[in-house]
């Protein structure tokens, strides 16, 4: 097995968390795929939409509400998204919980 240039992004995907993202931050899709996610709660691999950004290392599995704003933004075809411009922010989901908003970039006038 060879490691020549070879980092944990390499061989690991890194999600987004909350925490990462700390002030709103314009990123552009660069694909949009359904992966097989490992759910430690049901302990099985379940279907879930997971997005990569341009010169981005992590990437973002959606939840349905990340999902739904996705698709007011974008359409309802996934593969429709790549190369659309969105904002990641902070926020709180209705349970209180720390998560990430996905909206339009406020674009200058």
């Amino acid at each position: 097995m060879s490691t020549q240039a070879t980092t944990p992004y390499d061989v690991f995907q890194f999600f987004l968390a909350p925490a990462h993202i700390t002030a709103p931050r314009t990123v552009t899709v660069e694909s949009a795929s359904i992966d097989d996610i490992y759910n430690p709660k049901t302990m099985r691999n379940e279907p879930a939409i997971v997005l990569t950004f341009r010169a981005a290392r992590r990437v973002l599995k959606l939840n349905k509400t990340q999902a739904e704003s996705m698709m007011a933004i974008a359409g309802e075809i996934i593969a429709g998204w790549q190369g659309v411009t969105i904002t990641l922010s902070p926020a709180k989901a209705k349970n209180g919980k720390a998560t990430i908003a996905i909206t339009m970039p406020i674009t200058a006038v």
